[in-house]
């Protein structure tokens, strides 16, 4: 993407970082159950065929 433009926007309550994060953290969710998140994040990021990708390098 080379660019975009906004057409709109909602303005936001101008809380705190810390009312923020406690607000966000207060959302339902299942991941929070799982016993790593990050590893299931990372795991869907991760596309094996990235390893047989050789690079060339530059002179």
């Amino acid at each position: 993407m080379r660019n975009f433009i906004i057409d709109g926007f909602t303005e936001v309550a101008s809380d705190s970082l810390g009312t923020a994060v406690e607000k966000l953290r207060k959302i339902p969710a299942q991941w929070k159950e799982r016993p790593d998140p990050l590893s299931d994040l990372k795991s869907l990021r991760y596309d094996p065929s990235d390893d047989e990708t050789e690079v060339e390098p530059k002179p």
